[in-house]
């Protein structure tokens, strides 16, 4: 007896070409910070913290955390809004997520000792985490994929964030 094959269907041919698409925009997705908060994760101590200057970025890859360094690839400045008082570069450490994919930084200082804020004062701050190979080097992922820091969708430039904290 003689089976006879059937045609594969357009829709069936249509569904394994939006799957293999959106396996390659995975693998190609460019490397990019997702949210910079200044919520500190539970996986980190808060005697580690307290009464400095911790700020939590979250990336879409997981991060090589040896090119991490403030001041060096990610500089962090404040600013009082009152006085006009002002940290730049400030030093620190960072600790990464088990996933790899979150780094907190914190300060080596107080906020006190950096910026002594007046009460109730607001302090900005300005986040920028390099992207650029010149000078510093970029930060990269576990790959080695440069920091699309501004979201162009090709690796390079920097991510700059500046937010204000109230006081």
């Amino acid at each position: 007896m003689k089976t006879r094959t059937q045609p594969i269907g357009t829709a069936v041919i249509f569904a394994l070409l939006l799957a293999f698409l959106t396996f390659f925009w995975a693998c190609n997705e460019s490397f990019q910070v997702l949210k910079v908060s200044m919520k500190t994760p539970t996986w980190v101590t808060p005697s580690d913290y307290t009464y400095k200057v911790a700020l939590t970025i979250e990336f879409n890859h997981q991060v090589d955390i040896t090119k991490f360094s403030a001041p060096g690839t990610v500089r962090i400045d404040l600013k009082g809004t009152r006085d006009g008082r002002t940290a730049l570069n400030v030093a620190g450490i960072f600790k990464q997520s088990p996933d790899l994919k979150t780094v907190v930084f914190i300060s080596d200082k107080s906020l006190s000792d950096l910026i002594k804020p007046g009460a109730g004062e607001n302090i900005e701050y300005t986040l920028i985490i390099s992207g650029t190979t010149a000078g510093i080097g970029a930060v990269t992922d576990k790959n080695g994929q440069i920091l699309d820091g501004d979201a162009d969708g090709k690796p390079g430039g920097d991510y700059k964030k500046v937010f204000e904290v109230v006081g």
